[in-house]
Order: structure tokens, then sequence, then C-alpha cells
């Protein structure tokens, strides 16, 4: 029986997007649809599947096409929650605090709470022409915390234990090389995305 990589492929083989942003788009659906049911445990910390993974090419590269392929994978699985298609950083906090993950692992409950996002245009869920820093600031922060807390002016505390979050970006080559500069790449973002650049 073929492996989920090579079934992948098959069902693609025919379609314009470059090979490399539907090997990326289908490891992104698996970092989904794992969530923190699999992990390799390295001594003192723990690493998960998760991944940020931006695909990066021309207008009309097919970078989304590539994209929903993966989206319309995971969206079969119901118990994958995933994100609106146009968040704010606070809406995209709260719409985690109430997505629990109950899973069986080693004999044992186990819950997180995750969020998986898949954005056409990284531009706008990162605030559009100017870097919404504090979007940045949270995808850096959640990535390796055990607990994620937020205190908003009319809410009170939220807070989002043990979370887990993927995203699957489209962006292109010269809105990266505009847009991401040094202070984007310094924050820790940019070391936690894989940059997937896509050519003819």
């Amino acid at each position: 029986m073929k492996n989920y990589f090579a079934l992948y492929q098959d069902f693609v083989q025919n379609s314009e997007p470059p090979a490399v942003f539907h090997a990326w788009s289908s490891i992104s659906a698996i970092s989904a649809l794992l969530g923190k049911k699999c992990f390799v445990p390295q001594g003192h910390f723990t690493v998960f599947p998760q991944l940020y993974v931006v695909l990066v090419g021309d207008a009309g590269s097919r970078k989304t096409t590539a994209m929903d392929v993966a989206r319309k994978l995971v969206e079969m699985v119901e118990e994958v929650p995933i994100a609106p298609d146009s968040a704010t950083r606070e809406s995209l906090i709260d719409e985690m605090s109430d997505s629990k993950v109950c899973a069986e692992l080693n004999g044992r409950d186990v819950s997180y709470w995750q969020s998986s996002a898949f954005v056409s245009e990284l531009e706008q869920f990162l605030g559009g022409r100017h870097i919404n820093q504090a979007m940045v600031g949270f995808l850096t922060a959640i990535w390796d915390r055990d607990i994620f807390k937020e205190r908003t002016r009319k809410g009170g505390n939220v807070i989002v234990h043990n979370p887990y979050f993927t995203m699957l970006g489209c962006c292109t080559t010269s809105w990266m090389n505009d847009k991401l500069k040094q202070d984007v790449i310094s924050d820790g973002f940019s070391r936690r995305t894989i940059f997937a650049l896509g050519t003819k």
C-alpha cells in the first residue's frame, strides 16, 4: 500500500502548482492532523509537529491552489479546528481558547487547544500594508508555550492551555522582499517558519 505522501502526489500530479508547493502543503496538512498526539521526546524538551509554512511565488503561480488541496483534506476531519480566513490577533486567541481537543496517548487522556490557519494572503493575516507586530509576536510566543495568557480590556484574562497552532500561508516574492524587514526577521517568527519558493 502506498504511503500518505505517495497518495497525495498521485492525487495532485496533473495540477498546475509547482511540486514544492504540493509537497509542503501535504506536510502542513499532516502537521494540522497530528496535533499534540504525536511528539518526539528530546530530554528536557519535547518536539511537536507544528509548522508554519509559507508558499512564496509570483502572482499566478498557483500558491492558493496548492494550499486549498491541503485545507480541504484537513476540513474532512471534523475534530481539527480551523481558524477563520480573516482573523485579528484577539479573535484568534478567543477562537483557540474555545477549541479544546481531547485524545488518548499511551493509555492516558491528554488535552490541548488547537487551531490551524490556511491563509491565502499572508499580508492581510499579518496586518495589511503595515506589519502587525502584535500578531507576529503572538505567533512567535505561542510556538513553544505550555500556557498562553492574555489580559483583555473588557473580558479579563483569556488563557489558552497547552496551545498548538499551525499555519499554511501564501505570499508573493515582492511582498516578502519589501515587507519582511529586519524587525520581523529578528524577532523569532522567521526562525519558526519554512518559506517554500516555487518557480516555473
